[in-house]
């Protein structure tokens, strides 16, 4: 049985499959960040511009939003306490 002992033999073993791992999972991250931090957090800030504690109510609004976008995760097979953690 060939066991990997270290992250060298990983990067030496495949290296084309470790970069594009890496730059696939900084693009969802960084997507993530964009559309959630970005996006959602501007748009309500427009919609709730006219009230009280306009930054509470859009921190709220997109971090929910944050939150029940990774549902999604369900329907693709990550078990149920790893989505809600």
């Amino acid at each position: 049985m060939n066991l990997i002992t270290s992250w060298v033999q990983v990067f030496n073993l495949m290296p084309e499959m470790m970069w594009s791992s890496i730059c696939v999972a900084l693009a969802a991250g960084i997507g993530e960040e964009f559309l959630c931090r970005v996006t959602l957090f501007n748009l309500f800030t427009k919609i709730f511009e006219n009230k009280q504690y306009v930054l509470l109510w859009s921190s709220i609004f997109s971090s929910v939003l944050f939150g029940l976008f990774h549902l999604i995760n369900l329907g693709h097979g990550a078990a149920i306490d790893a989505t809600f953690q």
